[in-house]
């Protein structure tokens, strides 16, 4: 279920997301979320709402209407396959796969065209290489301050000090276990809005030893 949940979340949102980074038209979108969706169905709009205001709005309705009729689908099929799914009988394909029909056609062509034209775009890669630097920076300074701080050795330097500044009232309290301290690390970094990341490690980086 958990499976099928996060394809249905992902195979959708993931549309929308192309859109808005201009990797997808909603030409496109619409043309996918159709498999499930009757258009025709969706309620008139606001007068005043037209151009790109417009089709995203249709397209966030549709959306909306899109995961509905795929979670029906998902919570029939796991019904009906309940007794062999418990039992560990239901080996060959998994929940989406069952359902077969539009569910299946929906997320497959979904997921296809983001792996296509979002994940596999240039652009798109650049993006996630300059996010795993700024991950590495911060994972990498934030806890090797942390484990100098935690065994009060000499590599707790001032420029230890004022990283862990940069987590201000979150920074790890020096009574608590090394553990706690870098899960409350990680916890910390994966918290953090893209900007706000971005921003802490070029603090770090430009700091001298």
């Amino acid at each position: 279920l958990m499976e099928a949940a996060d394809d249905i979340c992902y195979a959708s949102i993931d549309l929308e997301d192309g859109i808005e980074m201009g990797f997808l038209t909603y030409d496109e979108v619409i043309d996918i979320l159709k498999v499930v969706v009757d258009f025709n169905e969706i309620p008139p709009l606001h007068p005043h709402c037209e151009g790109d205001d417009l089709l995203r709005l249709k397209i966030t309705i549709a959306r909306g209407k899109a995961m509905n009729t795929l979670i029906e689908g998902i919570v029939d099929t796991f019904i009906e396959h309940k007794d062999n799914l418990l039992n560990g009988n239901l080996m060959d394909e998994d929940l989406i796969g069952a359902c077969g029909g539009r569910v299946k056609e929906f997320i497959d062509l979904a997921k296809n065209t983001a792996r296509e034209k979002i994940f596999n775009n240039t652009h798109k890669m650049q993006l996630e290489i300059g996010s795993h630097a700024t991950i590495e920076i911060l994972l990498d300074s934030l806890i090797k301050a942390t484990y100098a701080k935690h065994t009060q050795v000499r590599l707790f330097s001032k420029r230890s000090q004022k990283i862990l500044n940069l987590m201000g009232s979150h920074q790890p309290k020096k009574d608590w276990s090394l553990e706690h301290s870098y899960l409350h690390v990680l916890d910390f970094i994966s918290g953090m809005t893209d900007k706000y990341a971005i921003n802490v490690a070029k603090q770090i980086a430009a700091m001298k030893e």
